[in-house]
């Protein structure tokens, strides 16, 4: 699908742009607007990059701009707060409390040291370090840095950066929090299933959330590890508790579902 899009780039001024949307890309473009009514689109513009929303019109709603640095900063005085990954995730993360100079690398793999990136995320932005490209996401005194996982289109940047802004809603300091960590893991980890609603389960993490009678007659048309999940909610003290010993997956499925499971009354938090 081939989509023109007239902007407005507060760097560059009006812009028109063509983008060629297929397979993953178009399947997920297409979900955020059945769920949404608008979806994000991007476009590198050198130093900076272009997120727009558009309507099924195709017309532009909302644009963000976002520095893209490639410069070293002098390094800070950052402390590492040590914590367990509770999710085995495939991405690259760094949670960070901007104010405190406080970071929890449990999911950081990389050879680049987390305080050659830290010095960068005074706001959002892309950063590209060591060959690889850093995704900069801020909120609040919250951080989340992504390295940019192969195949990745950057219209997930704006996504991502959606979420982390409802995470710090439920939770200002993340990087005190593994639980919602884990959750941010599993969502980075299975992009695709993001949708602008996925953030409203970061409110009921510390709310009892039960499966009611009506789990039962829509178990058959559930995804089979999401109805496993769902079948574990009552032997929980909280949301938070069951996610402990859920899969990534299963995560990012019912993250993607939660609202749609709440309103037709198959979940209930009480």
């Amino acid at each position: 699908m081939k989509l023109k899009v007239k902007a407005s780039c507060n760097v560059c001024g009006d812009v028109y742009h063509e983008v060629d949307l297929e397979g993953e890309r178009l399947s997920w473009f297409n979900d955020q607007l059945k769920k949404s009514g608008v979806a994000p689109v991007s476009w590198d513009h050198g130093d900076h990059i272009l997120v727009v929303y558009v309507d099924k019109r195709g017309s532009a709603r909302a644009s963000y701009t976002y520095p893209v640095v490639k410069t070293r900063l002098t390094k800070q005085n950052w402390r590492r707060v040590k914590a367990k990954a509770l999710v085995d995730s495939n991405v690259n993360m760094l949670f960070a409390n901007w104010n405190n100079k406080l970071y929890c690398d449990s999911y950081w793999r990389l050879a680049t040291e987390p305080e050659e990136v830290l010095p960068h995320a005074d706001t959002a932005r892309i950063a590209s370090l060591d060959g690889r490209e850093f995704w900069i996401l801020s909120s609040g005194a919250n951080r989340m840095i992504i390295a940019r996982m192969l195949g990745w289109h950057r219209d997930f940047f704006q996504a991502m950066q959606e979420l982390l802004t409802q995470a710090t809603l439920a939770e200002p300091d993340i990087v005190g929090n593994p639980v919602v960590q884990a959750v941010l893991a599993s969502i980075a980890s299975t992009p695709f299933f993001y949708t602008s609603n996925s953030a409203s389960v970061f409110s009921d993490l510390n709310k009892r959330v039960k499966a009611t009678r009506a789990a039962l007659l829509a178990k058959h048309s559930l995804n089979g590890e999401l109805a496993l999940l769902i079948d574990s909610l009552n032997s929980h003290g909280t949301l938070k508790d069951a996610l402990l010993s859920a899969t990534p997956r299963q995560i990012s499925l019912l993250v993607k579902y939660y609202r749609t499971l709440k309103n037709t009354g198959v979940l209930k938090a009480v």
